[in-house]
């Protein structure tokens, strides 16, 4: 299933999520192309809570101010095998946006390979708990990043505000 040239730069909501919006679910989404799309916020895809699980997913050329690719807030989401290649975010992390706003979140990619993404913070991979008292975690195993490019910090990953769990990447 490909979702391609999206567009989401209205008014409140309608900023959201060039290619699909998910709030308070735990869908699983498998083998999907997300292209082209764009958004104030999640180009790709946005969360809002739940727990949604991608599987074998491809995100390529999407761009937003934060989350070029995915913007995940409050969402204990799942991102197995995927691809994000040529993703941008003016702002915040070019492939993904993540973000703690409420407690605890925790965040897990596996096998996943971030190339040639762009950002101010976060080439790839942008993640910060918001408040004081917010904790998110971030686990990554046996992710590949290679030319994903910040203007400001992490190329890669920028973490703020919370330690990562980073294992054979």
């Amino acid at each position: 299933f490909t979702v391609a040239d999206g567009n989401a730069y209205g008014g409140g909501i309608d900023n959201y999520g060039g290619g699909i919006i998910i709030v308070s679910g735990s869908p699983t989404i498998s083998s999907c192309l997300f292209r082209g799309n764009a958004a104030f916020r999640g180009g790709g895809a946005i969360v809002d809570s739940g727990g949604p699980t991608f599987v074998g997913c491809r995100f390529n050329r999407n761009e937003a101010v934060s989350g070029g690719a995915v913007f995940n807030s409050n969402s204990g989401a799942a991102i197995y095998f995927c691809t994000f290649s040529g993703n941008a975010a003016t702002s915040l992390g070019g492939a993904i946006y993540n973000e703690a706003l409420e407690g605890m979140v925790t965040t897990f990619l596996h096998a996943c390979l971030f190339y040639g993404n762009r950002a101010s913070d976060g080439g790839a991979i942008h993640s910060q708990a918001v408040f004081s008292g917010d904790a998110l975690s971030l686990v990554l195993t046996s992710c590949v990043f290679s030319g994903n490019y910040a203007s400001n910090r992490g190329g890669g990953v920028y973490c703020r505000a919370l330690s990562p769990l980073i294992t054979n990447c």
